[in-house]
């Protein structure tokens, strides 16, 4: 008879309000659905998760002059007590920018990498998709060197779908180095992309948790509009969005120039958001 494995620390079972983990579950949706269209996995975001939890208990949850320890940080958290102890042992900045590795990634840096899968020049060579066509240089036997856990088609379909590689009428696979060239301002998009979502959902968390004083977020909500309507909210709502981000703009730089030189660290920001959809509001 062999002997059972040590039992793992237990994770407590989901006790919190069952509203409050919908509503948690509704917001996440959209974010979930361009992660998976950017190629992020469960398992990379669950990673990432890790390092979020471990980050805003050390910042939100002090103890005061006490040391936050790995236990305390497990209880706040849920995490494991060897990985609190491995993330705090990590360089401060994988804390901040975790690394992003999915499969395709792999994939294609192997691809760019390797001599076997490059011409010449460098370039990477288009592969014969199947290894029974390639046993060596197939895009197959590439995908294999990988993972063993997702298929060579998946992933090749992934990339295809991401215009990261095309299938030609010869069966060859070809990476299209093109795709990964930023286009046109994807950074800056990126850069807005998370700073707003950020600063409005720490406004509305701030409501929820009480905090004072209370923080501006609002929104207009109307359900069984046509088309023709909803053209008509939309202009109505950029020119007059516009307008607020005009004027509170012209103060905020007024504002500066009175302050005489004197600086401070004090930030606001103030946005606007319009969405038009056909879905019925699931919360």
């Amino acid at each position: 008879m062999t002997a059972s494995p040590a039992p793992q620390e237990p994770i407590a079972p989901i006790d919190a309000d069952p509203m409050l983990l919908r509503a948690v579950a509704y917001l996440l949706r959209p974010l979930v659905r361009f992660l998976i269209a950017k190629g992020i996995t469960y398992p990379t975001l669950g990673e990432l998760l890790k390092r979020v939890y471990l980050r805003a208990t050390r910042e939100d949850f002090p103890l005061g002059d006490k040391r936050l320890t790995d236990s305390r940080i497990s209880l706040l958290t849920g995490l494991y007590r060897k990985d609190v102890k491995r993330l705090r042992e990590e360089p401060e900045e994988a804390l901040e920018t975790p690394r992003m590795v999915t499969w395709g990634s792999r994939l294609v840096a192997l691809w760019l990498a390797q001599p076997e899968y490059c011409a010449a020049d460098g370039e990477p060579s288009p592969l014969p998709r199947l290894s029974s066509q390639d046993a060596e240089r197939s895009f197959e036997s590439l995908a294999a060197r990988v993972t063993r856990d997702i298929s060579a088609r998946g992933i090749l379909d992934e990339l295809v779908r991401n215009q990261v590689a095309r299938i030609d009428e010869d069966d060859l696979v070809h990476l299209e180095i093109k795709a990964f060239v930023p286009r046109g301002d994807s950074q800056k998009k990126l850069h807005y992309f998370a700073n707003n979502l950020h600063d409005h959902l720490a406004a509305a968390t701030h409501n929820m948790l009480d905090q004072t004083p209370p923080l501006l977020e609002r929104s207009v909500d109307v359900t069984g509009l046509t088309d023709e309507s909803i053209q008509v909210l939309e202009r109505l709502a950029e020119q007059h969005g516009m307008k607020a981000l005009v004027a509170l703009n012209e103060t905020a730089l007024s504002l500066l120039a009175r302050q005489e030189g004197r600086t401070a660290a004090g930030r606001v920001r103030f946005g606007i958001y319009f969405l038009r959809d056909h879905k019925k509001a699931e919360l």
